[in-house]
């Protein structure tokens, strides 16, 4: 399977997980309104590949809600797997993308490459290193265009590179404490906005670098990529 295809299949998973989390937010937000659940909405959200805008903006809650959710923490366990959920499923991306190109280029049997390779389940920094070290591609320096990025307010680290390393923070939380303190989940898009992220970044990534490996054509987000990174090794 290629790597963007087994990235697709795991974003089905977690989209899955945003569904089932949005039929239990209709309940909790019915029972805080003293309502009944919206049941044609529920129907058509398990019918089709759908979630709610519920799931997306926190805005549609009133004030008092937003206290009360954020009090209690309703969402905050299925939130956190989400997050855990998410950063696997970039990790697992970034490794088998890696493996590809290494591949393509003919260099899958030197003992370099094969240490890289091992390494690369530790941490993002050994993901990171692995793509500069054995293929010259400096991952921190592959910003997206803003056409590309998700506009939350709550999910805005400096550059692309600080996002995902936020994302890989609270994945670690989750593992080793049983709860992301990073980023607190008070709302499904709490854990929606760091999905959609990793969801946009894989494929500009894709498209962008297979353009380059595979092709030989630097496309516009690559020839801005490859000025940062001249920029920073200081070439002319």
């Amino acid at each position: 399977m290629k790597p963007k295809a087994l990235f697709d299949e795991l974003e089905k998973g977690l989209l899955q997980l945003f569904k089932a989390a949005d039929l239990y937010n209709f309940h909790l937000i019915a029972l805080a309104r003293n309502e009944d659940p919206p049941g044609q909405l529920i129907k058509d959200i398990i019918a089709t590949n759908t979630i709610s805008t519920y799931s997306i903006f926190e805005g549609l809650y009133s004030k008092s809600e937003q206290e009360e959710f954020a009090k209690r923490g309703y969402l905050r366990a299925i939130g956190d797997q989400i997050l855990l959920a998410t950063y696997t499923a970039l990790e697992c991306y970034l490794i088998e993308k890696f493996n590809e190109y290494v591949e393509w280029k003919g260099k899958d049997k030197e003992e370099r490459t094969i240490a890289c390779a091992r390494r690369m389940r530790r941490s993002l920094d050994d993901i990171r290193n692995g793509y500069s070290e054995i293929l010259d591609i400096h991952l921190a320096h592959f910003e997206l265009n803003e056409s590309w990025m998700s506009p939350y307010p709550d999910f805005q680290p400096s550059t692309t590179w600080q996002r995902i390393r936020e994302i890989e923070n609270a994945r670690h939380e989750v593992a080793h404490r049983g709860r992301a303190d990073s980023c607190v989940v008070r709302f499904l898009s709490n854990a929606w906005e760091p999905f959609d992220f990793a969801r946009r970044w894989v494929t500009a990534f894709d498209a962008n670098f297979d353009s380059l490996i595979f092709h030989g054509t630097p496309t516009p987000m690559i020839k801005g990529y490859q000025k940062r990174v001249a920029q920073v090794r200081g070439d002319d």
